[in-house]
């Protein structure tokens, strides 16, 4: 009988053992499982931003914050322009000389005829230049500055500035079209201006072109872009 008793407590504890093992080893296989499904899902998610920002042109300028313009600050752009003629023939030829890309566009003011090849603000276009010249053609620079003195004026400039980071992907060869949902989606959020806001009707009218852009655009709307900025800045 005590042998009997003895052998019982043994088994019982033998049994005690062999669960608290059989737990520990669950719990430990659990907390393994649960640090390698993170570990995937962090990667999957990392995966993703990238090619967000790949094949996306995303509105990072983030300058219009809460809709408070930064009275005083100023954007400055360049016009690359490339000859004024009083003879529309004359601009005509240059604009086909340089369009091979479909930038260049011709721009009539007060009866002459300039050719302007594109409008820059990241600091390529003395490089810009130098590739014009050396086609043979005449090319200026011209300054133009935004003066972010309310919130319409602020919403213009990076609205353009938008534009132009679009302009600039498509004018890689290996780039054949840009998707440029976010900037759509970015403008669409935006205040819209007051009617007695200084150059309110400019701002709301250029917020609608580009909502009304596809969502994604090939080269042959780089010329037309183009000509848009340039009416917002002259």
């Amino acid at each position: 009988m005590r042998y009997s008793k003895v052998k019982a407590k043994r088994t019982s504890r033998r049994e005690l053992i062999v669960v608290t093992f059989t737990l520990m080893v669950i719990f430990i296989g659990s907390t393994l499982f649960a640090t390698a499904l993170f570990n995937v899902f962090l990667k999957d998610s990392s995966a993703f931003s990238n090619n967000f920002k790949d094949d996306e042109t995303a509105m990072t300028s983030g300058n219009v914050e809460n809709n408070t313009a930064k009275e005083g600050s100023v954007t400055t752009f360049y016009i690359i322009q490339c000859g004024v003629f009083g003879i529309k023939e004359n601009a005509d030829k240059v604009n086909n000389d340089l369009n091979s890309q479909g930038m260049s566009f011709i721009s009539e003011e007060g009866g002459k005829y300039k050719v302007i090849y594109s409008i820059c603000n990241s600091g390529n276009e003395d490089e810009i230049m130098a590739m014009i010249e050396s086609k043979g053609v005449a090319v200026a620079k011209i300054k133009k500055e935004i003066t972010y003195s309310n919130i319409c004026d602020e919403e213009i400039g990076e609205m353009i500035k938008g534009l132009i980071s679009v302009v600039d992907k498509l004018k890689d060869n290996s780039v054949s079209s840009v998707e440029i949902q976010s900037l759509k989606k970015w403008c669409k959020e935006l205040e819209q201006c007051d009617a007695n806001e200084e150059n309110a009707n400019k701002a709301n009218e250029l917020r609608k072109y580009i909502e009304e852009l596809p969502d994604e655009i090939d080269k042959t709307k780089i010329s037309e872009i183009n000509k848009k900025i340039y009416q917002c800045i002259v």
